[in-house]
């Protein structure tokens, strides 16, 4: 069941560390790309893997691209030739990577996969490969995730990801009435499935909503916008959101316990409980919140601007 055939669109070969755009066209042609370390000395094949875990673009801008916010897209291209990673924070990647080349290596009846969509917006050309579309009005995604990634609940990502794939989808006359995240759970323990909510096999699928196609349409038309505006250095600071942004809380605990009794998101709520029920060998810890993203995972948060604010 062939596709019709999509917009004709240049193959970019990018580097995962900027994945999302095309870079040539934005810094022109040689602009550099990450520069990896191997600080911890990671066995060499392992590391050549991850350095070359590299993914082609189509067109100018993915839906991951768009998904990505923008200042953190500008200051990596801004920032090209400086950017450094460790192999070492490439593994789960290339995990991610390796389950997929496997999936897609599955015979399975009536689907399509990894299937190159494009669709043009706003005068660019909108990429995406979706994981799988399955009749009759099925599309599936895959993820290598952890566990904790299911225990929070909402991943809004997910939602317009998906949501933005069955718009590319429809745009070629498929229909899509039902979208699942099909998620293996990289660090899922058995000795744990007793407890409360942890899921009894390191498997698990949610269903993001499905948005009207018009919902979907003008969420792509207002991303390219955004984009296009920050390839220009017009840009907004990245949310608490986009910042994975944790707030400060108060753990009531034993004097010399490494594990909290209770934690409130107040310190009122916190020293309310340990006048009440948690006196004498209890005391309230202040844990500071934390933008995990700026912390851990921004290869350009020394960069950003932002960054310095919020942390002073």
């Amino acid at each position: 069941m062939p596709l019709p055939a999509p917009p004709m669109a240049r193959e970019i070969l990018v580097h995962p560390g900027v994945r999302g755009y095309d870079a040539g066209r934005y810094l022109g042609a040689g602009a550099a790309m990450t520069t990896y370390t191997n600080v911890h000395g990671v066995e060499e094949a392992i590391a050549e893997a991850v350095r070359h875990d590299t993914y082609r673009l189509r067109g100018d801008v993915s839906v991951t691209g768009l998904i990505r916010p923008p200042q953190m897209a500008y200051l990596e291209y801004a920032h090209a030739d400086e950017i450094t990673e460790d192999v070492s924070d490439g593994m789960w990647r290339l995990l991610g990577s390796a389950v997929h080349v496997v999936l897609d290596q599955a015979k399975v009846s009536n689907v399509l996969q990894e299937e190159p969509l494009t669709v043009e917006i706003g005068g660019w050309t909108v990429s995406g490969t979706p994981d799988l579309w399955r009749e009759p009005a099925s599309l599936i995604d895959y993820k290598v995730t952890s566990v904790w990634s299911f225990l929070l609940g909402d991943k809004p990502e997910w939602e317009q990801q998906l949501n933005a794939y069955a718009a590319l989808y429809r745009e070629h006359h498929f229909p899509v009435e039902k979208l699942t995240i099909a998620a293996i759970l990289r660090d899922w323990q058995k000795s744990r499935t007793h407890e409360d909510n942890y899921p009894p096999i390191p498997f698990m699928e949610v269903h993001p909503r499905l948005w009207a196609l018009e919902q979907a349409e003008e969420w792509l038309s207002q991303r390219v916008r955004i984009h296009q505006l920050a390839r220009q250095g017009d840009y907004p600071p990245c949310t608490a959101g986009e910042r994975w942004a944790r707030p400060d809380v108060w753990a009531v605990m034993k004097k010399g316990a490494k594990r909290a009794t209770r934690v409130f998101e107040t310190s009122k709520a916190a020293y309310d409980y340990h006048a009440c029920t948690a006196k004498g060998e209890y005391e309230v810890v202040q844990r500071p919140g934390k933008n995990v993203r700026c912390e851990d995972w921004c290869s350009v948060s020394r960069f950003c601007e932002q960054k310095e604010e919020v942390d002073d």
